[in-house]
């Protein structure tokens, strides 16, 4: 996760090692970030709206808690939910959703120029509990992320 978020000169020659050295190109990442500057503007805006589209504050407040890290940081908190909620629900996130999640355009080229694809799967966030459900879907159109509401309700 460190060289996907990473903004430092030479994170795409560490990325072609790790794909040479045998990364699966299809692992199931849980993008967990542990340092506020490795969420991009973008990678918080779009686990907002993950957040808002899938109803997912109207569960309990015991429920949210264990969900987090408790980094002590807000948006960080927000986003490792979000892609624990994403992570659950699609059986984890490929690297170049990652990307596109946070932004990265740079990224999700050079990992498309390395034979990666989207997956066919829908990255979607599904919950549920007595207190309510939601779900909200990721679509990546043009290699960008964007968020679509789903179903929610009680």
């Amino acid at each position: 996760m460190q060289a996907l978020s990473s903004r430092a000169p030479g994170r795409l020659e560490i990325i072609d090692l790790l794909l040479e050295n045998g990364l699966d190109r299809k692992q199931a990442l849980l993008p967990t970030l542990l340092k506020p500057d490795a969420l991009t503007p973008t990678g918080l805006q779009n686990a907002r709206a993950l957040y808002e589209h899938s109803n997912y504050g109207a569960q309990s407040e015991l429920v949210l808690r264990l969900g987090t890290h408790l980094t002590g940081d807000k948006n960080l908190d927000l986003w490792d939910s979000m892609t624990a909620c994403l992570y659950r629900s699609s059986q984890g996130l490929q690297a170049i959703e990652v990307a596109a999640l946070l932004g990265d355009a740079e990224l999700v080229a050079h990992l498309r120029g390395k034979g990666m694809a989207f997956p066919a799967r829908p990255l979607e966030c599904r919950w549920a509990s007595s207190h309510g459900r939601g779900s909200a879907r990721v679509s990546f159109a043009d290699g960008q992320a964007h968020v679509l509401a789903g179903a929610v309700g009680r």
